[in-house]
């Protein structure tokens, strides 16, 4: 390792968690990346490379203070040494009252089975978040090379300012939880930080004159929004999953809740019920089953007879058509959008695309 010049050396770096991507172009500049986290892709990506090349000198860059992305608390600390990061923010995104999108038996790696959580805390096969984070903390410590766990391989409190191709390297500008310039250099590269890893805070005009909390949803689970007393009438804005699990979480803590969604976007999100009956235990099991996989065109789906007819010919469209207006309407009838008499607005939250 040359940490001349205080930069550090190594044949991959890993940056973050999500869905992988490569960078294509000879330079890449993230301005203000402040939110890239070691979670499920950027973990499996390590451990898999390694096991390939065992010998390779491989680090993961954290920005946080744990590991997770999505799925960090601030539960469990005794894993962590945070005497070298700051002391006005607690780490973790995760909250009581959040749920995973995906069930038992579909949240684990291979190469080590996840346990069932507990009746209580499960529905409908799926879980409380949390059991996907203990899960990631046992398998970064599980997982050793040359007799050490990759959880030494993360570098915690890391944020990655900037990334430039020079010559045959990748040179990563960065600051340290002391806010202290470190330069990384590396030959191969993967970014791995999620799709959706930049806050996207609207500008809400006399913000200014607000006198109560605005938080991003990065930052719900750790404000203390839920246990304020001062708290009491709770504003959310967005129709997503992330807004949905707020509301949720809000309203279960018996706050009063505005749930405020633009008229100029695409509407409120689509929620389909887990357990409508399918011939796998649960609807989601059914989704990812390369039946439903080959209904929807992707680069990733093979290119075959069988997906050519569904997607170039009349026929595979009308097919495909009336399979998802019978789930749509399927959807639509289990919520009953505008029969529910006893619940104010919730018509409003019939989502209108198709």
């Amino acid at each position: 390792m040359d940490d001349s010049n205080n930069k550090r050396s190594f044949e991959i770096i890993i940056v973050g968690a999500g869905t992988l991507g490569f960078p294509e172009q000879g330079y890449l500049r993230l301005p203000n990346v402040d939110a890239l986290h070691i979670g499920i892709s950027g973990i499996i990506a390590a451990q898999r490379y390694l096991e390939a090349h065992p010998k390779c000198r491989l680090t993961l860059l954290e920005k946080d203070y744990c590991i997770g992305g999505v799925f960090s608390t601030s539960e469990d600390l005794t894993r962590y040494d945070y005497r070298c990061f700051p002391v006005d923010r607690q780490p973790g995104r995760s909250y009581t009252e959040f749920w995973t999108q995906w069930t038992v038996g579909m949240a684990e790696y291979s190469d080590m089975p996840m346990e069932r959580p507990p009746d209580e805390d499960c529905r409908s096969d799926c879980f409380k978040a949390k059991y996907t984070t203990e899960y990631l903390e046992k398998y970064v410590d599980h997982m050793q090379h040359d007799g050490r766990p990759l959880r030494e391989k993360i570098k915690f409190g890391i944020q990655v300012r900037s990334i430039e191709k020079v010559n045959d390297k990748w040179e990563l500008s960065c600051i340290d939880a002391r806010n202290s310039p470190v330069m990384f250099s590396t030959v191969k590269l993967m970014i791995a930080n999620g799709e959706n890893s930049l806050p996207n805070m609207p500008d809400l005009p006399g913000k200014k004159f607000f006198e109560g909390t605005i938080v991003h949803s990065e930052n719900f689970g750790e404000s203390n929004i839920i246990s304020s007393k001062t708290s009491k009438h709770v504003a959310v804005i967005g129709a997503g999953k992330s807004a949905a699990d707020m509301v949720y979480e809000t309203v279960k803590a018996g706050k009063t809740v505005s749930w405020i969604i633009r008229k100029t976007g695409t509407g409120p999100g689509f929620f389909a019920p887990i357990d409508m009956k399918t011939p796998y235990r649960n609807g989601l099991e059914a989704a990812q089953t390369r039946a439903m996989s080959s209904l929807q065109p992707s680069i990733l789906n093979p290119d075959t007879l069988w997906a050519w007819f569904l997607h170039s010919t009349v026929f595979g469209a009308a097919i495909i058509k009336w399979l998802f207006s019978r789930l749509d309407a399927a959807v639509r009838k289990r919520a009953d959008y505008r029969g529910r008499k006893n619940t104010q607005g919730f018509k409003k939250l019939e989502y209108n695309t198709e």
